[in-house]
């Protein structure tokens, strides 16, 4: 699923407009990025956690 399957899927299951459903989701996903870039955890229920982890510098190949 992607980000205009979700907003249709909201606004589909809530009875409202597309532009009141991207709203909500861009404000979810808005505050969830707000989040993890002050080094916080994200825990929902049902769905998952969401982190971010530092790793180790690697050698790419093309």
């Amino acid at each position: 699923m992607n980000k205009r399957e979700l907003i249709e899927k909201v606004a589909e299951k809530n009875g409202t407009s597309k532009v009141e459903a991207a709203k909500a989701v861009n404000a979810v996903i808005g505050a969830m990025a707000e989040t993890l870039k002050k080094g916080e955890k994200i825990s929902l229920l049902e769905l998952g956690s969401f982190a971010i982890r530092e790793r180790k510098e690697r050698n790419g190949y093309n």
